[in-house]
């Protein structure tokens, strides 16, 4: 069996703005429906306030820094130490689940 490097490792730009982009959505889409209760209750507080656009920068910020952490697993060597602790982006071999479980005790098994 020939062990290839994940995508994430030889196209990590391709991985870390597919992250982003995915974390934006999901923070946009929590955005737009709170958006009318939190816009209805800083108009009634601080008419004048700047926090929606506040949000939307965070929004923004959020979605930036899941770019950088992203790039920053996809490189070979941050991957091969994640890969020690089971977290890497390579996938394990076919199998490697069943053996795993096989060489585990009976009381871990069932668990």
């Amino acid at each position: 069996m020939t062990t290839t490097s994940p995508t994430q490792v030889v196209h990590p730009w391709r991985a870390s703005f597919r992250t982003s982009l995915q974390v934006f959505l999901a923070v946009a889409g929590i955005a737009v429906l709170a958006l009318p209760l939190v816009s209805e209750f800083v108009a009634q507080f601080w008419p004048t306030s700047p926090v929606i656009g506040f949000i939307a920068t965070a929004a923004a910020f959020i979605a930036a820094l899941a770019l950088l952490v992203t790039r920053i697993m996809a490189l070979t060597k941050v991957n091969d130490l994640l890969t020690q602790f089971g977290l890497g982006a390579t996938p394990k071999p076919a199998g490697a689940d069943a053996a795993q479980a096989a060489s585990l005790p009976a009381k871990h098994v069932a668990e």
